[in-house]
């Protein structure tokens, strides 16, 4: 028998220092207002506070990758320092400061490995290193797929 590798002895240990389960999040929710959602971006710029305002009252928030100029150049994409995610972030995190109950998403799509997510550097970077991170085929050839024209 192998013994226990140091990361699962140290879970065991943190997970009996506590005699309570942490709750799991949940989303809010109440029947007494019709459920409403945003999913969108603004492709010219970060929304602005009167407009994250007007977010902070949608029960879930979702922001399109799209979001901002660089993440919305087209056809060539932005490369990873255009960070979308961050700025996606951002605007949560002041749609949490009006609403802390309002639940914010960040969709990220596991088919198409878009250039301007911060993301896409890490796994170019572990390419590099020859950690294989990006889909492959049997061969180990790199699976590319197309999308309006364009390959991620």
């Amino acid at each position: 028998m192998r013994p226990l590798p140091l990361w699962a002895v140290l879970l065991g240990c943190v997970c009996e220092a506590s005699d309570v389960d942490p709750a799991l999040p949940t989303p809010h929710f109440s029947w007494d207002t019709l459920p409403i959602a945003y999913h969108g971006a603004n492709e010219q710029r970060l929304f602005t506070e009167t407009e994250v305002e007007q977010l902070a009252k949608y029960q879930m928030v979702t922001l399109e990758k799209w979001y901002t100029p660089c993440g919305s150049k087209s056809p060539a994409q932005s490369g990873p320092e255009c960070n979308v995610e961050s700025k996606m972030y951002e605007t949560f995190h002041a749609i949490k400061r009006q609403s802390p109950r309002t639940t914010t998403l960040l969709y990220l799509n596991s088919m198409f490995n878009f250039a301007f997510y911060h993301l896409n550097g890490v796994m170019l970077e572990r390419e590099a290193q020859g950690k294989r991170s990006l889909l492959r085929d049997k061969d180990g050839v790199l699976v590319t797929l197309c999308n309006d024209g364009n390959l991620y």
